[in-house]
């Protein structure tokens, strides 16, 4: 009988983890930008998804570099402590708002106290854009076991049928 590592391992059901991911991508995408939650595009252009085959599991991964990405994600409580003021300027600079260097940083340093005097809400886009296509996903998968191990078991009734 086929082993069940062969559904598991198969190039179809890479191909649909390899579509999702891009699909997961995109949704995480779209809702960044639904939001308006772009100024340099670096946290939209940050997401990557891959597909890891470990024991013979395959797993999609989403990951970002971003630094930020946690907070838009999740929010974050008010603070006493100062917030770097580096990704202020790139935003300043970004927004067109820029009006010297010894400008930009005083606004900067002013915005980084802002907020963290402030909760900042998070859109929850990741578990939001998962869940949105976890469902399709999850049925896509399940046609596909069903449809390897089909052709598996009609492989070996052939094969028993010719011997």
């Amino acid at each position: 009988m086929a082993d069940a590592k062969q559904f598991i391992n198969s190039n179809k059901l890479k191909a649909l983890l390899d579509r999702y991911g891009k699909e997961v991508v995109k949704e995480i995408q779209t809702t960044l930008i639904q939001n308006k939650k772009v100024a340099t595009g670096s946290l939209v252009k940050s997401f990557k998804y891959q597909v890891v085959e470990k024991n013979n599991i395959l797993d999609l991964k989403i990951s970002t570099d971003s630094d930020y990405a946690l907070i838009i994600d999740k929010g974050k409580k008010a603070s006493n402590k100062q917030a770097p003021v580096e990704p202020f300027l790139k935003w300043i600079k970004a927004k067109g708002l820029s009006k010297g260097l010894k400008r930009d940083l005083s606004f900067a340093y002013a915005l980084s106290k802002k907020v963290n005097k402030k909760s900042v809400k998070g859109l929850n886009f990741m578990a939001k854009s998962l869940n949105k296509v976890k469902s399709k996903l999850s049925k896509e998968i399940s046609q596909q076991l069903k449809q390897s191990a089909q052709e598996a078991v009609y492989l070996e009734l052939n094969t028993a049928l010719t011997s």
